[in-house]
């Protein structure tokens, strides 16, 4: 076995590319995410060109069967007032056959080494399998802090048919919709001078949340850049449907929720890839977690999922907004090209405001 790496070429090998790509995510079969049309969403269509590039793809070749694939699209960051362009690793694959033999070790070090002469600062990755992380730490990554995802459930029809208990369902859904009707109520007796508006994602409505961004960026310390075109990549994927909630108080927006509805893992689900909430509101977060979660089962969504770190979970009040930290877990891991900053306050969670939106996710 002779293992080559190189940068991928997509006009030769994106067929063998979407193979792989459903060797790997079984789970995507006959999804979106499977079709030529996702990837050329994915990787030909980044808007904020990094050196000419609108993504950085490799690929490993047994021979000329082609064996793994790494990519990294160029997010742009701001760290303390510098504008970094980070390496947003995705869609890192080895063929299941071809597991176990350092395939994936190799391929990184080749990627992030051509990330580094591409003169990106740094990169991040959101794994949430233990498997991977030995072969990302071999060569150079370093692990931040978790990133759990938090559950509010409404309904339980499909997670109960899931462990064959669909007649409790039921019993279930009356006490979660009674439950969620308490807790809506008493967030607009205790917040009543706030108000909640939700809209379809549209260019309007995007151009709408840029002022109220433009606020929230001066709170952070580091934060990815949502500026209208990411945004609109970023909400754009083919056969997805997003909405935006927005917190006001006296017409003035203070907060914002980027949520996608889909099917979460066998369950139709609110996600939510992104909120944000200027300081002086936090204390209205769950005000509007309560319109979002009453928005989804109207549409009848069963849950509303969101991944952040324990410090924005407490920030924003999850467990009051009925939220649960369920046991599935994300890391933040990240590996420093051309940037210098002591390891300590680079990977400290309060440093960060990551969501969803920070990944491919959704």
């Amino acid at each position: 076995m002779k293992i080559t790496f190189d940068q991928f070429n997509r006009q030769k090998n994106l067929h063998e590319q979407r193979k792989l790509y459903a060797h790997c995510f079984p789970e995507s079969h006959l999804s979106a995410e499977e079709s030529e049309a996702h990837y050329q969403w994915q990787f030909a269509s980044f808007p904020h060109l990094h050196q000419g590039s609108a993504s950085y793809e490799y690929a490993a070749f047994d021979n000329d069967e082609m064996v793994g694939y790494y990519a990294a699209l160029p997010y742009r960051y701001n760290i303390e007032g510098v504008l970094c362009t980070c390496g947003m690793v995705c869609d890192v694959m080895t063929h299941p056959q071809k597991r176990g033999q350092g395939i994936f070790k190799q391929l990184g070090m080749f990627a992030t080494e051509d990330l580094k002469r591409a003169q990106l600062h740094f990169t991040s990755g959101y794994p949430i399998r233990k498997d991977v992380m030995p072969g990302h730490l071999s060569v150079g990554w370093k692990v931040g802090f978790k990133l759990p995802m938090f559950v509010s459930f409404l309904a339980s029809r499909a997670m109960l048919q899931k462990i064959h208990l669909s007649l409790v369902a039921p019993f279930a859904d009356a006490l979660l919709i009674f439950f969620n009707a308490l807790l809506s109520f008493y967030w607009r007796k205790k917040i009543p001078f706030y108000d909640v508006e939700s809209r379809e994602a549209s260019e309007t409505s995007l151009q709408s949340l840029l002022p109220f961004i433009a606020l929230w960026e001066k709170e952070q310390n580091f934060f990815l850049i949502k500026d209208f075109e990411f945004l609109r990549w970023r909400l754009g994927k083919k056969n997805a449907h997003y909405k935006i909630f927005f917190l006001q108080k006296s017409d003035d927006i203070v907060g914002a929720a980027l949520v996608r509805y889909t099917n979460f893992y066998g369950i139709p689900a609110a996600v939510i890839l992104d909120c944000m909430v200027l300081r002086d509101h936090l204390q209205a977060s769950p005000r509007m977690f309560s319109e979002i979660k009453k928005a989804a089962f109207q549409d009848r969504c069963e849950a509303v999922v969101v991944m952040m770190s324990g410090h924005w979970g407490k920030r924003y009040q999850l467990r009051k907004a009925g939220f649960l930290r369920s046991p599935y877990v994300f890391q933040f891991i990240s590996k420093k090209l051309n940037y210098s900053m002591e390891e300590k306050n680079f990977l400290d969670e309060k440093n960060w405001h990551l969501m969803w939106i920070d990944s491919d996710r959704f």
